[in-house]
Order: C-alpha cells, then structure tokens, then sequence
C-alpha cells in the first residue's frame, strides 16, 4: 500500500491490546510501515479475564494466522438468561435460553498469540501518546517525552478513554452509566458445583445487578475447539 507519495505508507497505532496488535499484523503484512505504542511498562497481563467472540472470528483469525491453530477455547452453543430469586435459589429460574454460538477465550492466551506475531521494532512499551495534530495530509504524533513524528494514517485503539475520541469530539465526555463491573477468575477445581455451566454461559439476574458466569481454558490448556 503506497501513500500520497508514492512510498509506504506510514501508520501509528495507539493502544497494544487485542485491536492494536490485530491491526499492526494485518498492516504490516499488506506493505505498510507501522508503528505501535502501549502506555503500559511491561506486557498485558489478564486484562479481561475470558473474552468471547463469534466462532467465525476465531475461524478467521486461525484462517489469517493470527493466532495459533492450537489456541485453546470453549464453544458455548447458548446463553441462560435466569433470575434468581428467594424461592429460586441459587441460580435462579430460567427464563430464556438463548442461541447463539460463541467461542470463549483466555484474554491473556489471545493477546500473547497476537503480540508474538508484532515484531519487537514495531511494538514500543512505555510510550504514551500525549497529544495527535491532523495537519490534512499527515498526522502529527507527540509522545509524553516531548518527542513527535508524522504519519500518513494514525488508528486508535487504545480503549474507554481513548485519545483519538478525545482529539475528534472534544465536546463529548464520558458518562457514568450508574454500576461497576467486577472481572476475575475462579479455578474449576475450587467451586463446589460447577454442572450450571455445562450447558453454556450462565447469566443470572438478581436486584440490583446480574453476573455473567463461564468456563475458559487456562492459558496453557489445549482444548481447541472443544463443546461445552
């Protein structure tokens, strides 16, 4: 891919994660010159817990060696939507069970799959973008250290609060949707009954919240695949 000029074009991502790395692979691979920063000091670790997506994206990812044709995860065939109640205890009554196939992931395991396949020269730890200047022809990047350069075509994805959202709409800010979200993992081994989540993602409802419940593959595991 040539620029205006006729040489390669020159692209910044901001943001290591699962869209930066996927982006900065994929660029590369059609003839561009990419360069990629992360605020973070050290890799990204665990970040999101399990991830799931549509089984095509992971057929698609293996299809476009992305990730590794071996890379562990579960195929979750629906979603129990339950509601919990005192008399329905513990997991509540079902009121729908929803289709829907989906393929559930260690978040670590993909992104170590992606970042792997982003050269060393390509992917720049503890570099913070501080400020973008669309000039109409190139973008001007600074970094928090004072230095700067210029690119053809700069993406964002560096997530909520993203610099690029910011740069384009200063009038909007972000708004407190009114709840937290709590993340985390729970051995297999250490929960007493675990049969509710043979059938597929379990999601429960009760005052004031809902969880969302299912199983994901250690990141060592090689289940590829498998049904749950």
């Amino acid at each position: 891919m040539s620029g205006i000029s006729g040489q390669r074009l020159k692209v910044g991502i901001v943001g290591g994660s699962i869209a930066g790395c996927t982006a900065a692979i994929e660029l590369q691979r059609i003839g561009c010159d990419a360069t990629l920063w992360e605020r973070r000091g050290d890799e990204l670790k665990d970040r999101g817990a399990g991830i799931g997506v549509p089984l095509s994206v992971i057929e698609k990812f293996i299809e476009r060696d992305l990730i590794d044709a071996n890379t562990p995860y579960f195929t979750k065939r629906a979603t129990a939507r339950l509601w919990r109640t005192e008399v329905a205890q513990p997991y509540g009554y079902l009121a729908w069970d929803q289709p829907g196939i989906l393929a559930q992931l260690n978040w670590g395991g993909l992104y170590k799959n992606l970042r792997k396949r982003v050269p060393d020269s390509v992917y720049n730890f503890d570099h913070q973008v501080a400020a973008l200047h669309d000039s109409g022809s190139a973008v001007r990047v600074e970094l928090a250290d004072g230095t700067s350069d210029n690119f053809d075509l700069v993406l964002c994805a560096d997530g909520y609060t993203s610099l690029g959202r910011r740069t384009l709409f200063p009038d909007i800010s972000l708004k407190y949707a009114g709840y937290v979200l709590w993340r985390g993992f729970l051995a297999e081994g250490e929960m007493p009954k675990a049969e509710a989540l043979e059938r597929g993602i379990a999601c429960i409802g009760y005052p004031g919240g809902h969880s969302l419940f299912y199983f994901v593959p250690e990141r060592t595991a090689r289940l590829s695949g498998a049904s749950v």
